[in-house]
């Protein structure tokens, strides 16, 4: 009797796919015969336009993985007597997870030889990015149908016997590209204890184990402890990164794979083992963290951000904790993200921002949760505070245009 194996299913954060738009019905040949007129004019109907494909954001998706890599619109209709147009082709919807870029590959001369070798950023083309739930992009629009023999009628050609076919509809081939969208996201080494984390605050159960890269794709989680009912302090999606090493922005252990699920988070949380059995000091983490999202992305090591010194209940952690917080102390003008935290959220008051948590025992995981919602809400202040001026200043250049107007 044979061992029965079930693989896990693979996490797809890059696709390809091959789209094409519907094409468009043919135009009909078709004369008026009744009773009465045995000899009546052109009546055949116009081809229906073909459907087109659209790529869809969907909150019910998890990643880009699809059963097939070519995805054809239905064709439009043929015309037909009497002057009945052809019916329009069925729209193709593509479903993608919230936080999907789509780029259009140039070369369209092979299409259907898709692969995921490198492609020349040359040969990229934006088309958007599906950011919420719902967002939508025609990607490939439909053939145009072919006229029938009715639309060729005039004074001098009262018979034609002339139709159009339909057009075909638009080909390319799509680049889709996950990044995960969450308001935390959990950014460390291999096993700084990232998944304990992420289990501790929220319901998601990512594996767990004392192995590096335990972690290959990205988890989020929603973190309901300590949300009030009356929505001052409300639920937030916590992201599990994988883990990044020395070298990521070259893409050494996967890291372009991991880093580009960190560019859409609106905080972030350095998890730092301070205990004795770490690989390396704590701050010195830190700065390799940094380095590498700024290598990866300019600016990126400078997003807003906390301090998460991890494995409280482990040897040596309390002292790595205070050395710490007296190496950022000094140096904390070197980390922009970390230096906005002690001046703009209430829960640091100007302190370092370093939550000290045991993620195993659940130590201080309500601290935690406390700072992270703290400086969320300066965020959204922040935010909106710029909308506000935005919105001032374009009512301002609208109202002196309109007095320059009636000078």
């Amino acid at each position: 009797m044979g061992i029965k194996r079930t693989a896990a299913r693979q996490f797809v954060d890059k696709a390809r796919v091959l789209v094409q738009g519907g094409a468009g019905g043919d135009g009909c040949i078709s004369f008026l015969r009744a009773k009465g007129i045995p000899f009546g004019g052109p009546d055949g109907g116009h081809g229906g336009p073909g459907g087109s494909v659209i790529v869809r954001a969907s909150a019910a998706r998890g990643d880009l993985s699809f059963d097939r890599t070519a995805h054809v619109a239905a064709h439009g209709a043929n015309g037909g007597p009497c002057a009945m147009d052809g019916a329009r082709g069925a729209d193709h919807v593509l479903t993608v997870p919230p936080g999907t870029v789509v780029r259009r590959l140039g070369d369209t001369h092979r299409l259907r030889h898709a692969t995921m070798l490198p492609t020349a950023r040359a040969a990229r083309e934006l088309l958007g990015e599906l950011v919420a739930d719902g967002d939508e992009l025609a990607v490939a629009r439909g053939g145009r149908g072919g006229y029938g023999n009715r639309h060729f009628k005039s004074s001098r050609f009262r018979a034609p016997r002339v139709r159009h076919p339909g057009q075909p509809g638009e080909a390319c081939m799509l680049e889709l590209e996950l990044k995960t969208i969450a308001d935390v996201g959990l950014v460390g080494l291999p096993n700084a204890g990232k998944s304990s984390l992420l289990r501790a605050l929220s319901r998601a159960t990512p594996e767990v184990a004392a192995y590096p890269f335990t972690t290959l794709a990205p988890h989020v989680g929603a973190v309901e402890r300590g949300a009030g009912a009356d929505g001052t302090d409300s639920i937030f999606t916590l992201a599990d990164i994988p883990g990044i090493v020395g070298g990521a922005h070259l893409n050494r252990g996967l890291g372009h794979s991991f880093l580009r699920h960190i560019e859409r988070t609106r905080l972030l949380c350095y998890v730092l083992d301070v205990s004795d059995t770490a690989a390396a000091p704590a701050f010195e983490t830190l700065v390799l963290l940094r380095d590498e999202l700024n290598a990866y992305l300019p600016g990126l090591g400078s997003a807003r951000a906390l301090v998460v010194a991890n494995k409280l209940d482990l040897p040596g952690a309390r002292d790595g904790l205070r050395e710490l917080e007296a190496q950022l102390a000094a140096q904390l003008h070197a980390f922009p993200g970390l230096a906005w935290a002690a001046a703009r959220v209430d829960a640091f008051a100007g302190r370092t921002p370093v939550v000290p948590v045991s993620a195993l025992r659940g130590d201080n995981a309500d601290d935690l949760v406390c700072a992270c919602r703290a400086a969320l809400r300066s965020l959204r202040s922040e935010a909106a505070a710029k909308a506000a001026a935005e919105a001032a200043a374009e009512a301002a250049a609208a109202a002196q245009a309109e007095r320059e107007g009636d000078a």
